[in-house]
């Protein structure tokens, strides 16, 4: 006979969506554990993977010669490479599974206990619980629906059930009303998710090898430029703007301006916020603190628009393409300057060393300085180790918000005075 705690029902939560660590732990993750958990069922675990976090070596080889090629010589390659491409990205998870867990590993979600691999497991009946569809369908449910709803997936024939949440394809739409029924229904399930995730980072990092170090008394500053998949390159009639994987044409509007050759040159892409870096290192030099840029840098943004010439989803005549490789080798050259900077350690482009890297250094940041995207925010946040951090977007940092970080530093006010 059972007893009862073995008589409720366990779930698990699938976050295989090809998206950022914040996307997927801060939205999917924490939010599909914290209904799952809201609902009076127990966790298993399922590994997570942070693929676009953990590009391969040689998906970054191939598409920089990608880029490259197109940057130089003006070669489009043909759409048949693209789709080698894309089958062996599909098939990453054949190539090497220790590698797709380091990301998960280093945030010390491998503390998860049980995991889905325990041989308790074998042979389990997974049953997908699209939460989304469900929230869409009722848009006012409360607690005891969605159990009900839940448990009257299982069939008859299914023994072993672990019902399994995942987000779906309509998760956007829905991403406020499902907050919005976790506050009504289990007001502290997300903040108790995220201690959890908070003490299993650090219980894992200070017990690591390499383990953080103390800050001493510098002031630890991070900056996130996010250009990979964010940008609009300016022509002189129209314009091209990315967002993620998707790229549309459209006219110059009246909010454009003139559209002169200059101006198309000055204003493509977004605002890399270069200009604010140079700024907020003058403004802070000799002081002591330490200054990391994060950036993963215009190669995705390169990628994207080659591959849809490539397909022919978008046409452009000669002198647009000419036009877009000159701005292409501006952006690159841009970055690499900002990289050679001696009074920085600058991340740039995406790579497993990096991902770690740049996680490090947001979780032990006292200011963090963001652009456009959730990652710097969304970390910073979930893992900070200093309570009164400052977070501050790009487009309020001003020479007085900068002279007030040195004045931070050199203790003469207090850092929450910088967020106010």
């Amino acid at each position: 006979m059972k007893t009862e705690e073995e008589s409720v029902p366990w779930f698990t939560v699938d976050t295989d969506q090809y998206c950022g660590i914040a996307d997927k732990l801060l939205n999917r993750f924490v939010l599909l554990l914290s209904v799952g958990q809201a609902c009076g069922f127990r966790y298993v675990h399922t590994p997570i993977h942070f693929d676009r976090s953990n590009s391969p070596r040689w998906k970054r080889f191939a598409r920089a010669a990608y880029v490259e090629l197109f940057l130089r010589f003006g070669i489009v390659p043909h759409h048949s490479l693209r789709a080698k491409y894309q089958r062996g990205k599909n098939s990453i998870r054949r190539v090497k599974p220790a590698d797709r867990c380091a990301v998960a590993e280093y945030l010390g979600l491998d503390r998860f206990a049980p995991a889905i691999t325990d041989s308790r497991f074998r042979g389990c009946d997974y049953i997908d619980i699209n939460i989304s569809e469900f929230i869409a369908a009722q848009p006012q449910p409360d607690l005891h629906a969605l159990r009900d709803y839940v448990l009257q997936q299982r069939g008859a024939a299914v023994k072993k059930p672990v019902y399994r949440l995942v987000s779906g394809d309509k998760f956007y739409p829905v991403l406020d009303n499902i907050k919005s029924f976790l506050n009504r229904a289990a007001p502290q399930a997300c903040d108790e998710v995220r201690q959890d995730l908070f003490q299993k980072f650090w219980s894992k990092r200070l017990a690591a090898t390499d383990k953080i170090e103390a800050a001493g008394d510098k002031t630890r500053i991070v900056m996130h430029i996010r250009v990979g998949d964010r940008a609009v390159i300016r022509l002189p009639e129209r314009k091209i703007m990315f967002h993620g994987d998707e790229l549309t044409i459209r006219p110059l509007g009246a909010e454009d301006g003139p559209a002169s050759a200059a101006d198309c040159d000055r204003l493509s892409g977004v605002n890399s916020h270069l200009g604010q870096v140079e700024s907020i290192v003058k403004s802070l030099r000799g002081q002591p603190c330490s200054i990391v840029v994060i950036s993963d840098g215009y190669e995705r943004t390169l990628f994207y628009l080659i591959d849809a010439i490539s397909r022919g989803t978008i046409e452009l005549s000669e002198a647009e393409i000419n036009h877009i490789r000159r701005v292409g080798r501006a952006w690159k050259a841009e970055l690499k300057a900002v990289s050679r900077h001696g009074s920085l350690e600058v991340l740039l482009g995406e790579s497993l060393e990096n991902t770690l890297a740049s996680i490090k250094a947001l979780a032990t940041a006292d200011v963090v300085i963001r652009g456009a995207g959730g990652f710097a925010a969304g970390v910073h946040g979930l893992y900070r180790s200093n309570p009164d951090s400052v977070v501050m977007p790009f487009d309020e940092i001003d020479d007085e918000v900068a002279q007030l970080i040195s004045r931070v530093i050199s203790q003469d006010v207090s850092i929450s005075e910088v967020g106010q």
